[in-house]
């Protein structure tokens, strides 16, 4: 589960609307995330799609390494990324 602290917007390719599918890239399918829409509003759009591709990235490999440091059958910890 992924809970962003911005908002995906505003609209197609521009700035973050985009990231939940960033991350489900940078996973390539084998892992299956679900990334919720937080009460974040317009204003806490990310300005770039860049920012949004390499926070994705980001969000992937740590959910990578933390599950590469667990059990296949347990749960990753809760991570936090500052930006």
């Amino acid at each position: 589960m992924v809970f962003p602290r911005f908002h995906f917007g505003p609209f197609d390719e521009v700035g973050s609307s985009s990231f939940i599918h960033y991350v489900d890239k940078g996973l390539e399918l084998s892992v299956k995330t679900f990334t919720f829409h937080t009460a974040e509003s317009h204003e806490h759009n990310l300005v770039s799609s860049k920012d949004a591709v390499s926070i994705a990235g980001r969000v992937a490999n740590d959910i990578r390494d933390s599950l590469s440091n667990a059990h296949k059958d347990s749960l990753c910890r809760p991570l936090r990324i500052k930006i």
